[in-house]
């Protein structure tokens, strides 16, 4: 066989080699945890949890933006930055309860992800007060 010919047969097969290359190489952001609980905590003052951001991928991934949807959440990185394949880098999330009751928010982190252009987090945590009165639970006379 001559070799225009082996090129011949082998383009389809070189072009779908290529595709697939191209389709493998994207970036992935991954991000751990999936769920910030902060727990209890007091009014006033401030709890503090990491976030990391990674890219599982093989091309640049870009995180355009970190947004906190939700009152009392707050973090120390609003996005604007890119990772490597490979990198990771961590976030801190801020709890600061205003008064005791349950608060919920969230994170929604948009990147350049082609499967995950919009990743959202969860927060979660509850403004408590050691101080606060509590009514005695009803009593059971039996009448």
């Amino acid at each position: 066989m001559k070799l225009q010919e082996l090129l011949r047969h082998l383009a389809p097969v070189f072009v779908m080699l290529l595709i697939s290359v191209a389709a493998l190489a994207q970036p992935r952001i991954r991000v751990e945890p999936e769920e910030l609980d902060f727990g209890n905590v007091d009014p006033g003052d401030i709890a503090e949890m990491g976030l990391i951001i990674s890219n599982e991928g093989n091309e640049n991934l870009v995180v355009a933006r970190i947004a906190v949807a939700g009152r009392c959440f707050s973090t120390d990185n609003d996005g604007d930055f890119s990772l490597a394949g490979g990198e990771m880098i961590e976030i801190n999330v801020f709890f600061e309860p205003e008064w005791a009751r349950w608060w919920e928010g969230t994170l929604i982190i948009n990147s350049n992800d082609p499967d995950f252009e919009e990743v959202i987090v969860n927060v979660l945590g509850e403004g408590w007060d050691d101080d606060m009165w509590w009514p005695p639970e009803p009593k059971d006379f039996g009448f």
